[in-house]
């Protein structure tokens, strides 16, 4: 062995484990890079109008950019593997299972979209296509919530939703008459 192949060796864990250890810091305190997403580069080159004459630097600079997306889906039924459980344990599982996805898809989403600072969601019953869950949630406002348990994080942030004895009500749309685009 020679010495580099020794250095290499002893900073490769190294660097692994700081790596390590920033990650969780950033994750436990949400901190979160600056990104520039996909959309941010869009408005700029829509902004790029075809320069005047013998003025350098002739842009329209983007001063604030934010966007506000609305997303509504139909919730997974419960697992087949529990359908021959008894109705109010079937009824449980699906609220339970139905407040963890709306939960991992707001934050998926608020992580794939940087410039998107509101977001306002529908969430239907797959059998009646009532809706059972609805609100806008602000990106600073889910960030403000991550230490709560689930439902009070779901509440806490703009989701609107009726448990009766461990089951979805139905609520009010808060559809004004806007249809739905889908992709």
């Amino acid at each position: 062995m020679n010495a580099s192949s020794d250095v290499a060796a002893l900073t490769s864990p190294l660097s692994q484990t700081l790596g390590n250890v920033v990650g969780f810091f950033k994750a436990r305190l949400a901190v979160q890079a600056l990104r520039t997403g996909a959309m941010t580069r869009e408005v700029t080159r829509s902004l790029r109008l075809s320069p005047r004459g013998a003025i350098a630097h002739d842009v329209l600079d983007v001063a604030a950019l934010s966007l506000r997306l609305r997303v509504e889906w139909r919730a997974r039924d419960v697992h087949p593997w529990d359908h021959d459980l008894p109705e109010p344990q079937q009824a449980q599982l699906f609220a339970r299972q139905c407040l963890e996805d709306v939960e991992a898809a707001m934050t998926r989403l608020f992580e794939k979209i940087p410039e998107m600072y509101v977001l306002e969601l529908g969430v239907r019953d797959p059998r009646s296509n009532a809706v059972i869950m609805s609100g806008v949630v602000h990106r600073d406002d889910l960030l403000g919530a991550s230490h709560l348990a689930l439902e009070m994080k779901l509440r806490t942030v703009g989701m609107k939703y009726q448990l009766f004895d461990r089951r979805f009500e139905s609520i009010p749309s808060s559809d004004d008459g806007r249809e739905a685009v889908a992709g």
